[in-house]
């Protein structure tokens, strides 16, 4: 290591195997790779330990980068849920990507880690020089480092990917998402202040900061929160609020749209601030489409009846 490189938050453990990947959504093929890595720790009396990446490679060589299936931050938090408490976030820069992928694991793996074993998934590739599996065994060899290839996880036939997972998002093929992730789709978010147009109404809304999230379709949707501890059902609208805007903004249709729409949750029966927060409302399923209302008393009976399918309906009690 250099006196510049990055080091992890936490002390270098005597041994470790590690997976290195974006993991963005941590499905159930990170899942499944997450366990395989626990397993063989295990095997070696080793720490397990994930290393994943912020930002997106993408946004680095691009300037641009597919929409986040949730947040770096997030990311790390379920990582750590599923029994890896050592997550590197680990910064990446211009320079750590033309790195080749021996140097990158001599550094960053062994050096920085302790690293003994490196786990790859089926199709990941690793450095400027994009090392495959059977090249990082080579070099893993010259490093004393095990390389060893994680097998895909299959859903219906097909391997599970982030891909899959952010096309189904943003379709709004939310049960296809769930089948994917192993849990509820989340729109998550800093809270910051809006227009408290829903206050005035009598319903406060917590307008979340969505930027590089991928986002379900427009609409309105049953979810829930949690809050202080408590699970509790919310209304989240994604769209451009038409009725409280000039007449000719029309009602949010299909994708979002970070520029044209917003994201707002009003969470049912709660009195506090939110502002400067960062929630997460899980997706339950969508209600109906948004649509332009001729006065705010017709929208406040319309808000009414969505809350009372959201408190009557079946929409508590999802995955984690």
């Amino acid at each position: 290591m250099t006196g510049h490189d990055p080091h992890p938050p936490w002390p270098r453990p005597a041994r470790a195997v590690a997976a290195v990947g974006l993991f963005d959504g941590v499905h159930r093929g990170h899942a499944f790779l997450l366990e395989t890595l626990k397993a063989w720790a295990a095997e070696r009396g080793a720490a397990p330990v994930a290393v994943t990446f912020d930002p997106h490679p993408e946004e680095i060589l691009h300037g641009a980068a597919p929409p986040l299936v949730v947040s770096p931050a997030r990311r790390v938090e379920l990582i750590r849920a599923l029994g890896v408490p050592r997550v590197w976030l680990f910064p990446l820069t211009r320079a750590v990507m033309a790195l080749a992928a021996r140097e990158f694991v001599a550094r960053h793996v062994r050096d920085a880690l302790g690293g003994e074993g490196l786990l790859m998934g089926f199709d990941n590739r690793l450095g400027s020089d994009r090392a495959d599996c059977a090249a990082l065994r080579a070099a893993g060899a010259d490093l004393g480092i095990e390389v060893r290839a994680c097998p895909p996880y299959l859903v219906d036939g097909e391997p599970v990917s982030s891909t899959a997972v952010r096309k189904a998002i943003v379709t709004g093929d939310l049960p296809a998402a769930e089948k994917l992730l192993g849990r509820r789709v989340s729109v998550m978010g800093r809270v910051v202040r809006g227009r408290k147009i829903g206050r005035l109404l009598g319903f406060p809304t917590a307008n979340l900061e969505t930027a590089h999230q991928a986002v379900v379709p427009c609409g309105i949707y049953a979810a829930e929160v949690t809050l202080e501890g408590r699970t509790l059902r919310a209304a989240v609208s994604v769209g451009s609020g038409p009725t409280a805007r000039p007449g000719d903004i029309a009602p949010g249709t299909g994708s979002y749209v970070g520029a044209e729409h917003t994201v707002e949750v009003h969470v049912i029966g709660y009195a506090g601030d939110l502002t400067g927060k960062d929630i997460e409302a899980r997706i339950v399923r969508k209600l109906r489409e948004e649509r332009r209302f001729p006065d705010y008393a017709s929208l406040i009976e319309q808000i009414k009846k969505d809350i009372a399918e959201i408190e009557t309906g079946r929409d508590a009690g999802g995955g984690p």
